[in-house]
This record gives C-alpha cells, sequence and structure tokens, in this order.
C-alpha cells in the first residue's frame, strides 16, 4: 500500500498542474487532458468494499493524484477516517486502467453509452467551460457509498469506475464531470450488470461536507 505522504505528494502534484493551468502556463491544459485520458477506469473489488461496509460511510472520497512514474492514480478514503485525519491503511492506491469490458446497464444503456460518449468527445469542451466560467477542476470525487451497495448486493466481486459527462444543473456551465460505477463483465452469462452514478465533482462541496472533510486536500 502507499505510504500516506507519497499520496500527499502525489495529490498535490494533481493540484499544482491544476494551478498552473489557472495561472495559463503553457502546457498545463495539454497535461491535464492527457492525463484524464490516459486510461479509461479503476477497479473496486469485494474486499474493498467489504471493510468500508464495517465502516459504513456515508461517502467514499477519491482524490486524483499523479504518481512519480507521471501516470494519474485514484485514492479512495471512505469520508469517516477521511474527516477525522485517520490515513494509514485506509487509503487505497487504484491505478487508471486502459480499457474495459460492458454488459447491460440499470441506468438506461444509451444515456450509460451517451454520458462516457460525451467525456471522450467534449472533454476538451469541458476544459474551456471551467477556463471560462472560472469553475474549479475536480480534485477528487465524492461518491455515495450507497453506490457501491448496490452493485456489491450481487454476486459481483469487482467493480469499475470511469468518467462520464452528463449535463449540469447550472445553466452557465454545459457539461458536469462525473464517475459512473458499474458491475465488471463476468463468465456468468445469467448475472445481472447494470451501473450507478451517484457522484459530484470535489470542489465544489455538498452533501453536507465541506473542505474540512478532505482532509487529504488541506
Amino acid at each position: 500500500m502507499t505510504s500516506t505522504q507519497t499520496t500527499i505528494n502525489n495529490i498535490n502534484r494533481w493540484n499544482n498542474l491544476i494551478q498552473a493551468f489557472y495561472n495559463q502556463r503553457p502546457g498545463a491544459r495539454e497535461q491535464i487532458l492527457n492525463h484524464l485520458l490516459e486510461g479509461e477506469y479503476f477497479e473496486v473489488n469485494r474486499l474493498e468494499y467489504e471493510y468500508w461496509k464495517s465502516i459504513n460511510p456515508p461517502y467514499i472520497h477519491c482524490y486524483l493524484g499523479i504518481n512519480a512514474n507521471n501516470r494519474l492514480e485514484f485514492y479512495l478514503l471512505d469520508s469517516i477516517n477521511d474527516a477525522q485525519g485517520n490515513f494509514d491503511n485506509h487509503i487505497f492506491p487504484k491505478d487508471y486502467l486502459p480499457s474495459q469490458d460492458q454488459g447491460d446497464h440499470d441506468i438506461e444503456e444509451t444515456e450509460v453509452i451517451e454520458r462516457k460518449n460525451n467525456w471522450q468527445q467534449f472533454n476538451n469542451q469541458w476544459l474551456n467551460e471551467i477556463n471560462q466560467n472560472t469553475n474549479p477542476i475536480l480534485r477528487a470525487v465524492q461518491i455515495s457509498f450507497s453506490d457501491y451497495q448496490d452493485i456489491f448486493n450481487t454476486p459481483t466481486q469487482k467493480c469499475s469506475n470511469f468518467f462520464g459527462l452528463r449535463n449540469a444543473a447550472d445553466t452557465s456551465f454545459q457539461h458536469e464531470i462525473e464517475i459512473i460505477i458499474g458491475t465488471m463483465m463476468t463468465t456468468t452469462e445469467s448475472e445481472s450488470e447494470y451501473y450507478v452514478d451517484v457522484t459530484r465533482p470535489v470542489p465544489p462541496f455538498g452533501g453536507g461536507e465541506s473542505l474540512s472533510d478532505y482532509k487529504l486536500l488541506s
């Protein structure tokens, strides 16, 4: 497991790149998009879910970071331990993997495909909207633990987590980035497969949480 200090350093590298983008440093925009597009998904397995289930947090905090190999990485931490500043043995690092298989969907199939394709097609426009409207680039994602409960209430042993773009409620901001969570393909053809999506980018903060709940951002 990655050490806490290494995790903090990697998260800070992502934040430094965001700040460079805000300061219009040449190449920062391209670096951000390259990192966000260099993979497609990360996995969460049943053992990790069972650990979170024993804590029963309202949220899982998913942080973005850039590791020593200059690759995007994700760091998952339950909201209870995060708010208390308890990091050791509670952070699960995740590689950004290059491809995934898909099955049927609980969210309408056409909607999942549309939102996933929106991310692939309109990521550059999304970044333009952020730049023009001074909306913050995500440093983390707030994931409702109930999403993982829905997924792991099936026999699945692991799930995929990938970016999508949905229509934003704020009329000045057309797209909002999200993470869609779904069961992974298995060898059991009869197993139901579906996706859930109760996530939000951080910042902005919501759901009763604030910056103080995200100690790895402090």
